[in-house]
């Protein structure tokens, strides 16, 4: 079960990927053909692609930060600084969330 820590984080990052990507790159908790998808899998996380029905290269991680920086990485392994970018404000939103 995803706690709602995790669930935050989560919806951060794929509120950050939506602006530069089509969703369609990108899966949170389910598998997404040709996606970059991440999954809780019991106490770690999987960062995989999914490729005709499999889950293609999968990396597990102990945190869910690990495996956002994880799914950034693969988003972004074209274009260095956007990548740097992505991580930046991913980074500056969950450890200095605004107040209101």
């Amino acid at each position: 079960m995803v706690k709602e820590k995790d669930l935050i984080i989560q919806t951060t990052l794929k509120s950050i990927l939506a602006k530069e990507f089509p969703t369609t790159y990108f899966s949170f908790g389910k598998y997404s053909e040709e996606a970059v998808c991440i999954e809780q899998n019991e106490d770690n996380w999987v960062v995989y692609v999914g490729i005709r029905n499999k889950e293609d290269n999968p990396v597990i991680y102990s945190t869910v930060i690990e495996a956002c920086l994880g799914m950034i990485r693969r988003l972004t392994v074209a274009d260095k600084q956007k990548e740097k970018n992505i991580v930046n404000v991913f980074l500056d939103q969950i450890l200095l969330p605004k107040t209101a």
